[in-house]
């Protein structure tokens, strides 16, 4: 691949204007080795450029460092030097959760790598333990003023809290007819945890809102969207990929793969 046109695609990747195709693809070429100290120059003259300095301060590039350099470093066979390690900014290049702008949403694709999860701690900040559950058909339930238990069974979905507040999505039956989706919400100074059908767990932060399907069954993907701010512990599935839809830029969320 020409120069010219690696290093056109290496940013249009780290910017996420690349289409999903043509960021597997990209992703794809790397792997494949060729051209590797081309591409190690690249990605130098790209770090060390002031326009991308603002991706430096990203905290979910940041989170998946660890993971993204490993992998990089595994298809240039290059020592893992300090040097390298502490580019921060090297969590932008290839990152292992691919961020993509695509009609006017951030789309998440977490594939099934192992990611640290150091960034829990700056995404989730102390707040009540409380939130909205919204149903399909609009019912509203606030958390805080239900008792534990199950809550309702819909579609062939038991939907439960926990007595540690949790909300828990359990397949009670075979689903039947069209797939409903459920939103949980909160404001500010509320915080929710929630365990989707799938078995993934997220931590929703204040101000913040997430949509899902009651179940993930005979879906391609596990979709959901984010408004605000959350923390996913997914669990593995690498038949179904788990992606977020972030719905503004300003969304943020960190990830951790389930073993």
């Amino acid at each position: 691949m020409e120069k010219k046109t690696l290093r056109y695609k290496l940013r249009r990747y780290i910017q996420g204007k690349l289409s999903e195709e043509n960021s597997r693809a990209f992703l794809s070429y790397v792997k494949s080795g060729k051209d590797k100290i081309l591409l190690q120059e690249l990605i130098q003259e790209v770090l060390d450029d002031p326009i991308d300095q603002h991706l430096l301060d990203d905290p979910t590039l940041l989170a998946v460092l660890d993971n993204t350099w490993d992998q990089l470093h595994l298809q240039i066979n290059k020592p893992k030097t300090r040097s390298l390690w502490d580019w921060k900014r090297i969590g932008a290049i290839a990152a292992a959760i691919i961020g993509l702008l695509f009609i006017g949403r951030w789309f998440l694709v977490v594939e099934n790598k192992s990611v640290a999860p150091q960034a829990a701690q700056n995404v989730i900040s102390p707040g009540k333990q409380s939130a909205t559950l919204t149903l399909a058909n609009g019912k509203q339930i606030r958390l805080h003023e239900t008792q534990n238990g199950r809550l309702v069974e819909e579609s062939g979905i038991r939907i439960s809290k926990t007595t540690d507040g949790q909300l828990i999505y359990e397949v009670s039956g075979k689903t039947q007819g069209e797939i409903e989706q459920n939103t949980l919400s909160t404001t500010k100074g509320e915080t929710y945890r929630i365990k989707l059908p799938d078995g993934t767990q997220v931590w929703l932060n204040a101000a913040s809102s997430l949509s899902y399907p009651v179940s993930f069954a005979n879906q391609r993907e596990r979709t959901v969207t984010l408004t605000g701010e959350a923390y996913f512990e997914v669990a593995k599935d690498a038949k179904q990929p788990f992606i977020v839809q972030q719905q503004i830029s300003r969304s943020k969320c960190s990830v951790l793969i389930s073993m």
